[in-house]
């Protein structure tokens, strides 16, 4: 009994720090906006003000940017979602059958984005858009396209940071990809090829399937990192043209730092945690259920 003590002890004393960080940077933070939100609550000075669910109310009624947020959120999410895992995934399986030297040749390129600051890309791919000067439009050029005012037209101001972003995050979705593939076993490949399956046989029905695990991973995560974009829509086009990129978190950080008004962006960083939770639940219950192969 004593012996199971000591031990008890020994093992809350090594997560004890952990258990700290977790309370103080995660936990508290979390019930904190939360008590923001039912105030009216200025950025400066002590006038608080309890108004209870106004201010959810006042998001949902009287505020007609949080649906165009919303719209642009979930268009940005569900772009980038499917186009980094349709290309992480794709470049895994073409990469897999290249011999060891290629393969890390290519893994280093393309990983190199993922662990580059984003600020510093952000810049990089302002030049790269500008419609005279840009490489992109210059490009273009050369065949006699001319580009459009990428991050300056409605239309393409959204699929242009969705790009951006897919391209920074393809080789982080890749190794992921590539790690599922090494735990699959070549023995399934070879009893499949002696029954005459062919290579899009042979992908659909066992590489797919078993790289069920790391697809949920890859779309969990994409799927919250998508909700939290902020810094490249703020340093691109800070929510414009118009409000075409005008995203949640950034509409957060107006009303909280711009307008002075906390409560409400507690508010709206409330919805936008309930909006991740329930995605995400989402996307477990059909992991579970079979729907993502």
């Amino acid at each position: 009994m004593k012996t199971r003590t000591i031990e008890s002890v020994s093992a809350y004393m090594f997560i004890m720090p952990a258990l700290i960080v977790l309370c103080l940077f995660i936990i508290y933070p979390m019930f904190l906006n939360l008590y923001i939100s039912l105030f009216k609550w200025p950025l400066l000075g002590s006038t608080r003000i309890f108004v209870g669910l106004k201010n959810y109310i006042r998001i949902f009624s009287e505020d007609p940017v949080f649906w165009v947020t919303l719209k642009n959120t979930f268009y940005f999410g569900a772009g980038y979602v499917f186009l980094v895992t349709i290309s992480g995934l794709l470049i895994a399986v073409l990469l897999w059958d290249m011999s060891r030297f290629y393969q890390t040749v290519v893994k280093t390129i393309l990983f190199l984005p993922a662990v580059s600051m984003l600020v510093c890309i952000s810049l990089i791919w302002i030049w790269m858009y500008m419609p005279q000067l840009g490489l992109i439009s210059y490009l273009l050029s050369l065949l006699g396209i001319r580009g459009p005012a990428w991050l300056r037209d409605t239309t393409w101001a959204m699929p242009s940071i969705i790009f951006m972003m897919v391209w920074k995050d393809m080789g982080y979705v890749m190794v992921l990809y590539l790690a599922g593939l090494s735990g699959i076993p070549e023995s399934y490949y070879d009893a499949a090829k002696i029954d005459g399956a062919g290579a899009w046989n042979r992908f659909w029905h066992i590489t797919l399937p078993l790289l069920k695990p790391a697809s949920l991973f890859v779309v969990a995560t994409g799927t919250i990192k998508a909700f939290q974009v902020f810094a490249p829509v703020q340093l691109m086009t800070n929510g414009g043209p118009g409000d075409a990129t005008r995203v949640l978190l950034l509409h957060i950080y107006h009303k909280g730092f711009l307008f002075s008004r906390m409560g409400e962006a507690a508010t709206l960083s409330t919805i936008l945690f309930i909006l991740i939770f329930v995605v995400t639940a989402i996307q477990l219950k059909y992991y579970h259920s079979g729907f993502i192969t």
